[in-house]
């Protein structure tokens, strides 16, 4: 469960700099947290919190910024739309994960919210609420 946790928040973080070209996000240092909801599990998961530089290179070609969303992870990144301001897209894992999710930047910040189901190596299967928040600490260093 807790590799699958970080392979989607590896996805999600990734997700974000491949729209950021055709959306309002500026260059610099991002912090990134995002909070879950497992269904069935009695308690509430900490919130996951990360910081990541996206760079006018990552803002220009969404190929740089994407290098493990369908490789390390075996994930991968489908159905994606812009519309204004705002991004969906779905996700299909060869583990037979899927999910889909929606992020509205507005510059300096953003915010979205992503489903998962999840599946684990004995074809149990976990379905995964996510809220993103991402915002701009400054320049990167």
């Amino acid at each position: 469960m807790r590799k699958s946790i970080f392979i989607l928040l590896a996805v999600v973080i990734f997700t974000a700099a491949l729209f950021a070209a055709s959306v309002n996000m500026k260059e610099g240092k991002w912090q990134i947290t995002m909070t879950m909801d497992l269904k069935g599990v009695p308690f509430q998961m900490p919130p996951i919190v990360q910081t990541q530089c996206i760079t006018k290179k990552d803002l220009q070609d969404n190929k740089n910024t994407v290098p493990s969303a369908g490789k390390k992870e075996d994930c991968e990144i489908k159905d994606y739309k812009v519309k204004g301001n705002t991004v969906s897209w779905k996700t299909v894992c060869k583990d037979g994960s899927t999910g889909s999710g929606e992020i509205t930047y507005s510059g300096a910040a953003y915010a979205g919210i992503m489903k998962m189901e999840t599946v684990d190596k004995k074809g149990n299967k976990t379905l995964v609420n996510y809220k993103i928040n991402g915002r701009r600490l400054g320049d990167c260093k």
